[in-house]
């Protein structure tokens, strides 16, 4: 039998009954495939996996594709990743996540206004740039992750709000490490790449630092920052719904209290929709 697909249909049915070992020549004949491992290799990832054969794993993952920019290469390195550190193998894998991020970070950004999520090479670059590190975010590698972010190298609108929700979910998860000093650069680091134009964007961050200064302690200033968002999303076309309901979720998951800025404009959100 050489038609792959008709191969890959025998290798999932003996994978899904539990019959690994018939299913392994199948497997490695899918894993010799460069046509197959071009949009299924995280497939055979998956299974190498599955049955337990790590170096198999990362040998297809690796060897998947030579260009930059392949979805299901990335995809299978943090998968092979994801088992080294379940598996308390950190050395392995702080190496596939480098090997995945020496990749990610040749690819040139790109991605333009009506391109939809993982369609153009900015937004797989995300992607991949994200996963890896949720990663070393995971191992504590606090620098080696900050410096991922930091690769997405594009100064167009979508790579800079991808780097601001990054570097504020990066001071939140360090809220309790770092000082606050630092945190605050960081934030300003972030606020910095909000373009004015971009009102929901605007509005979210606002949501967003909110979150982590109620992780510095300081409830005043998320409440505050919430009260200019609900203010912002009042007057905006028609934000109102969503960053009240976020906000709305901020407030309650924390036990925040009003205070008089925040009852000013819930006030004027009562008003607009009375009138």
């Amino acid at each position: 039998m050489n038609d792959i697909w008709q191969i890959n249909q025998l290798l999932e049915i003996f994978i899904n009954n539990g019959y690994e070992d018939k299913a392994l020549p199948y497997l490695n004949k899918l894993a010799n495939s460069k046509e197959f491992l071009q949009s299924n290799g995280q497939n055979i990832t998956q299974h190498y996996l599955h049955i337990g054969d790590i170096e198999m794993a990362k040998t297809v993952a690796k060897m998947m594709s030579k260009a930059p920019d392949n979805y299901s290469q990335q995809k299978s390195l943090i998968l092979v990743a994801d088992w080294y550190i379940k598996n308390s193998e950190i050395s392995k894998a702080l190496e596939i996540l480098d090997f995945a991020y020496q990749k990610a970070n040749k690819i040139t950004y790109v991605h333009l206004g009506h391109d939809s999520i993982g369609a153009s090479a900015g937004s797989r670059k995300e992607i991949y740039l994200r996963d890896i590190y949720q990663q070393l975010m995971k191992l504590k590698q606090y620098d080696k992750a900050y410096k991922v972010i930091n690769s997405i190298g594009s100064e167009q609108d979508d790579a800079k709000e991808f780097l601001a929700e990054q570097l504020i979910d990066f001071a939140s998860q360090q809220a309790g490490s770092l000082s606050r000093k630092q945190i605050e650069n960081i934030l300003i680091q972030a606020q910095k790449l909000v373009d004015e134009n971009s009102d929901y964007f605007e509005l979210r961050i606002k949501l967003l630092l909110a979150d982590v200064y109620v992780k510095l302690g300081d409830n005043n200033k998320a409440i505050d920052l919430i009260a200019e968002a609900l203010t912002m999303a009042n007057e905006s076309c028609c934000y109102q719904d969503d960053i009240l309901l976020e906000a709305g979720k901020i407030f309650d998951s924390n036990n925040l209290k009003t205070n008089p800025k925040l009852k000013k404009a819930l006030h004027l959100i009562i008003k607009e929709e009375l009138s």
